[in-house]
């Protein structure tokens, strides 16, 4: 089994991040994240032209799935060279922590622990410590593969209350903001005040940015997908907007229709509360829960 939030590295040492292993039709999703020549990692901008990136590798990285209905990044085993298990690379660092970041990685993670009790070996460690690329501005990426996710997230809430974690401010929010191409989307003022309420991503020791992301495995049957929609919305279920990938139930200002909003972006978990309204746009998918519009690509939750 491939994790949410693993990597995978080619026969080039190119790395891709995992993002779904949709073990039904044996097909891993993932992100570009690194290329490598000249003995050096390059990281891959989101917006990478795909006939550019595709020059770089052996083998075609943007296939059609049956299950997702679309062309999308799509890694096929036969094609993996090495995988990077989160949970090990983790249990490695709680284990023997080598530099500062994995310091505070570990301690991130056993604070959580401590709190509520929860099993070490269902944390795992992404982003560029699962690598070992980290430098001293990389953030600390934790994904929880366990069940108990009220639990974990009651944790975090009163990690937060007790200010052993603390929301993201300052030059750190001000960054976020700007890495996130929210300057032309959202107002500042409402981003600082959503980020404040946040409790999956924060500071830790002051300067160490970390995100927590409570993995929720989800197997829609995409039916049909339609084309993409605009839409004014009020939230009016948002008990799942901290997992991973966060879920939203609304209802349109428009039309009326209640629909489900998936995201997998960091950026928008936890950004919309119950009686929220918001600008939204996606693509719409057909499944067997219903319709589904699925802010990730080319699409955008706005608070209003």
């Amino acid at each position: 089994m491939f994790l949410e939030g693993g990597a995978i590295e080619d026969k080039n040492k190119n790395i891709f991040y995992i993002i779904f292993y949709n073990e039904k039709n044996d097909e891993i999703y993932v992100k570009p994240k690194y290329i490598y020549k000249n003995n050096k990692y390059y990281k891959i901008t989101e917006n990478k032209n795909l006939n550019l990136l595709q020059r770089y590798f052996n083998y075609n990285i943007y296939n059609y799935s049956d299950y997702l209905k679309k062309y999308t990044y799509i890694f096929y085993i036969e094609n993996i060279n090495k995988y990077f298990n989160p949970i090990a690379r983790l249990l490695q660092i709680l284990e023997n922590p080598l530099n500062v970041h994995e310091k505070a990685a570990k301690e991130i993670v056993l604070n959580v622990v401590k709190e509520c009790g929860e099993k070490v070996q269902n944390f795992g460690i992404s982003g560029s410590l699962l690598l070992n690329l980290q430098n001293e501005k990389s953030d600390i990426d934790i994904f929880y593969y366990g069940n108990n996710y009220e639990q974990i997230y009651e944790a975090l809430s009163k990690l937060f209350k007790k200010r052993k974690f603390l929301p993201i401010r300052g030059n750190f929010l001000r960054n976020l903001y700007n890495e996130r191409g929210f300057r032309n989307v959202i107002n500042y003022e409402i981003f600082k005040k959503i980020e404040k309420l946040k409790r999956t991503e924060g500071i830790y020791a002051k300067k160490y940015l970390f995100s927590i992301k409570l993995v929720k495995r989800r197997y829609f049957e995409i039916t049909e997908r339609k084309d993409t929609i605009e839409d004014e919305v009020k939230t009016i279920n948002a008990k799942e907007a901290y997992l991973w990938p966060a879920r939203y139930i609304v209802k349109s200002l428009i039309n009326n229709e209640t629909y489900s909003i998936i995201t997998y972006r960091q950026r928008y978990t936890e950004i919309l509360k119950e009686g929220d309204i918001a600008k939204i746009k996606g693509e719409i998918e057909i499944t067997n829960e219903g319709k589904i519009v699925n802010v990730d690509e080319k699409g955008y939750i706005i608070p209003l």
